[in-house]
């Protein structure tokens, strides 16, 4: 991703699970989504990425790689083959660590430079909310749907929240493995949160 586009799509930990990803990207379709933004642990093993890769078809694909990617990626660059297809080599070898654009970033489990405590907030309401640099931080790994600004947790009952120029945000659509993954509508400043069914 070299820019941001206007209306993003955030999945994060689908652990190969092809049919609620399926499902997501049909809210996506309808919901006229311009680029889908991977947020780490698509899969958990490689015998799951070409299935993976190919519901992505046709889609606009960037993202960060979580654990579980990193260890398949690690695998194709020392030269191992495991028997995947070309396009989803090229698709998990275009992941990166983090993407940062215009004071956003993209990560799996926390940005860069952050501390164990700055990932506390995740767990614990009550931790005081990490000094950031970014206007908002989108991350995976804790399978928990959660968003905070600088003041604390954010109400997430209407499933969406306003995003406003002079906070600093910290937001995870939440797991895959639930159905749950959220769409960034830049023009409209509203990040919505769905969950899909298979």
């Amino acid at each position: 991703m070299i820019a941001l586009p206007n209306r993003l799509a955030l999945f994060a930990d689908a652990h190969g699970h092809v049919e609620l990803l399926r499902q997501a990207l049909r809210v996506c379709r309808h919901e006229e989504v311009e680029e889908i933004v991977l947020l780490g642990d698509l899969v958990d093993r490689s015998d799951q990425a070409d299935a993976c890769a190919l519901e992505l078809t046709g889609w606009k694909v960037s993202g960060v790689f979580g654990n579980h990617e990193q260890q398949m990626v690690g695998a194709l660059v020392i030269g191992d083959d495991l028997g995947l297809r070309p396009e989803t080599i090229d698709l998990f070898m275009g992941l990166e660590p983090t993407i940062v654009i215009d004071s956003i970033c993209f990560c799996h489990d926390g940005p860069p430079r952050a501390n164990h405590h700055d990932a506390g907030h995740f767990f614990n309401p009550a931790a005081a909310p990490a000094v950031l640099s970014y206007h908002i931080v989108f991350s995976g790994h804790t399978h928990f749907r959660h968003a905070r600004d600088e003041r604390g947790p954010l109400e997430l009952s209407t499933n969406s929240i306003t995003i406003h120029s002079h906070r600093h945000y910290l937001i995870n659509p939440g797991a895959m493995t639930a159905g749950q993954f959220a769409i960034w509508d830049r023009a409209a400043g509203l990040v919505r949160f769905f969950t899909v069914r298979p």
